[in-house]
């Protein structure tokens, strides 16, 4: 499972249809990849950022958007506060709040989370975050 951010209010493009370009062939369906499909796609023209469950909810314990559940929106008019609570993140050591070392427990392996990785993931959420706030939109999440 994995939690994406994005903008559903933004404009979006079309785009050809990744599918029917790579699996689509003139036997089947007329060179679509299904009898449904009109070889092309609606595509956003705003950033998205899309994280495993474990690591969306550390970045919403970090925004402080709560962790009930992996699914949300943020109205645009409290943008600028999430936007302020990430920059400060950022410049403390609380970006260190999700490392954690490799580990193989039982069932499950763990590939570790550092910092950096934490930096990243928080520069993708400042991108949906500084798109929606210039567009005038909301940014939601699930």
């Amino acid at each position: 499972m994995s939690v994406t951010f994005w903008i559903p209010d933004a404009p979006r493009v079309k785009v050809e249809c990744d599918f029917c370009r790579d699996y689509g062939t003139p036997e089947r369906h007329g060179g679509k990849c299904s009898p449904w499909c009109t070889g092309e796609r609606l595509e956003s023209t705003a950033p998205e950022a899309n994280f495993s469950n474990y690591n969306a909810y550390g970045v919403l314990a970090l925004l402080g958007l709560g962790t009930e559940e992996p699914c949300g929106s943020l109205a645009h008019k409290d943008i600028p506060k999430v936007l302020q609570q990430l920059m400060l993140v950022c410049e403390t050591d609380r970006i260190s709040y999700l490392d954690q070392p490799p580990s193989n427990e039982g069932r499950v392996i763990y590939g570790g989370n550092t910092s950096e990785d934490t930096r990243r993931r928080l520069e993708a959420v400042r991108a949906v975050l500084d798109a929606a706030a210039k567009g005038g939109w909301k940014v939601v999440w699930g």
